[in-house]
């Protein structure tokens, strides 16, 4: 099973009506298990139903293909953003969804937490989340009180929360030995990584 993220700047139904961003997305999604997007702007859902019709008419989704589960939109201000899990029927089971509300006002966008029974691998939690770069310290510090709140709900450990920043960069500023997310975050990539814009 192959489960990735992908943040695609401003998606809505602008970039999914432009047949090469479609195409590339679809080719992108396709090769995975489960797959989160960020940054989906999109309020009435057409959008996504529409990404979703035309990701599972292309080749070997027809045979195996993709549904979806999105979070309300999220944000502090009128901009508001969905985080949107696309995943395979015949890889992994929806169990349950859970949208974090924290006591006091530090993540950008609260994190949208879905939980899967895999079917091949056994069961694994699944949170996205937004990392500004301003506050990506505190943010990932926030991230102790989210692990906390999953696993008071469903009783079982998270196995993987997708971080999202605007560049690798930012994050890598952010790390402190002195906050607590370090017990629970396990960074992925090497010292001399750049984002992708």
């Amino acid at each position: 099973m192959k489960v990735a993220a992908f943040n695609v700047k401003q998606l809505g139904i602008n970039r999914i009506n432009d047949e090469k961003v479609l195409n590339t997305l679809i080719e992108i999604v396709s090769r995975y298990s489960v797959m989160v997007l960020l940054e989906v702007l999109d309020s009435s859902g057409k959008a996504m139903d529409r990404f979703l019709t035309k990701l599972n008419q292309h080749r070997q989704n027809r045979r195996n293909p993709f549904t979806m589960e999105s979070s309300i939109p999220l944000g502090r201000s009128n901009y508001k953003e969905k985080f949107v899990f696309f995943y395979r029927f015949e890889d992994v089971d929806l169990v349950d969804t859970f949208q974090y509300k924290e006591r006091r006002d530090v993540l950008a966008r609260e994190p949208f937490v879905v939980k899967f029974r895999c079917l091949n691998t056994g069961v694994t939690q699944t949170s996205g989340l937004t990392v500004t770069p301003v506050d990506a310290a505190l943010e990932l510090d926030a991230l102790a009180n989210v692990v906390e709140a999953v696993r008071g709900k469903w009783r079982s450990n998270v196995s993987w929360i997708e971080i999202f920043c605007r560049t690798v960069e930012e994050i890598k500023r952010s790390l402190h030995n002195d906050y607590t997310y370090d017990r629970y975050i396990y960074i992925m990539f090497p010292e001399d990584t750049r984002a992708v814009n």
